[in-house]
């Protein structure tokens, strides 16, 4: 795979954030499917690859971690916790760390917490 091939998927994910009626929600997928593509990709410059991941978890780490994007995502009927893994993955440093489906459920329960809801749901209430 050439040095083109590597950059192919960050023009896909360009298209698709700057397409017409994008919301929050398409961005942590955006930036997983990018990351996890860059993953499985075999290619001869494994530097450049390695790099452009140590891009993406400098650049966006802190994003894919904000409440409002988790919650964007995982209230998003087309969504859910669909990106999101279903265990916590092994940490390598410098490369992306996205939250897994628990973490994604915590957010969301602990927003619900925050608004009222979970206790009118237990009290009967909703």
């Amino acid at each position: 795979l050439d040095i083109i091939g590597l950059l192919e998927p960050f023009e896909e994910a360009t298209q698709v954030l700057q397409g017409e009626g994008i919301t929050f929600s398409l961005i942590i997928p955006s930036i997983i499917g990018l990351d996890k593509t860059l993953e499985t990709r075999s290619t001869n410059y494994a530097h450049f690859c390695k790099a452009l991941r140590s891009g993406l978890h400098a650049r966006f780490q802190p994003l894919i971690l904000q409440r409002d994007l988790i919650l964007a995502t995982v209230l998003d009927p087309r969504i859910k916790l669909q990106p999101f893994s279903d265990t916590k993955l092994e940490v390598e440093s410098g490369l992306l760390n996205a939250p897994c489906k628990f973490q994604a459920k915590t957010v969301v329960e602990s927003a619900m917490g925050d608004l009222g809801i979970w206790n009118a749901q237990e009290e009967g209430g909703l």
